[in-house]
């Protein structure tokens, strides 16, 4: 855990600067990072997290390696067929989107090389203008690489879309998972979107 300080000075309008700040005083080259709104809906394969990162740890060019199926379905519904085959890491399957490509600065959960995001990152944006913004910076830097695999290694749901933090989504949570959010009154049941 790494805390950055009072909530207050990091408002929406510089979640980018609380970012920046993290990525400043971490040590480590490679990361994952997951938001606190993303909800696990099925336990993680760790081995393939492990081999994502020591991919990235290995090549400085990568930029995020997505452990979702974000990359994956970056190029609208085509799957399996259509998505560039990039090459393998153990197992996965790793697929390459091309600079252009949208959402390259997805922030759905990925392993990050901390000195190539910190390229990327300006001061002053939201995590909405990070992505989008942030993606145009992306296809302008030609040297870096964004990957994902077939495999999805961590599957979760956004908990809140949009950044509405009045409205919970559980509805691809299991039942037993979705209950026990309730009881422990994590969210408000009127604030609930559940199956």
């Amino acid at each position: 855990f790494h805390s950055l300080g009072a909530f207050a000075d990091y408002p929406v309008s510089r979640w980018s600067d609380a970012l920046i700040k993290l990525l400043d005083e971490i040590k480590y080259e490679v990361f994952v990072l997951m938001l606190e709104d993303y909800w696990l809906t099925r336990p993680v394969n760790t081995e393939a997290v492990r081999m994502c990162y020591d991919y990235a740890l290995q090549f400085e060019n990568v930029l995020r390696i997505d452990l979702t199926t974000d990359r994956l379905f970056s190029f609208g519904p085509r799957y399996p067929n259509d998505v560039p085959h990039y090459g393998n890491c153990g197992y996965l399957d790793l697929v390459k989107t091309e600079p252009g490509t949208q959402y390259q600065m997805s922030m759905m959960t990925a392993v990050w090389r901390r000195d190539n995001l910190r390229r990327v990152l300006i001061p002053g944006e939201t995590p909405w203008q990070v992505e989008i913004d942030g993606t145009a910076r992306v296809a302008q830097m030609k040297d870096l690489l964004v990957l994902g695999t077939r495999q999805w290694p961590v599957k979760h749901i956004l908990a809140y879309r949009g950044g509405n933090p009045n409205e919970a989504n559980l509805s691809e949570l299991n039942a037993e998972d979705a209950a026990f959010i309730r009881e422990q009154e994590w969210v408000q049941s009127a604030s609930v979107v559940s199956a």
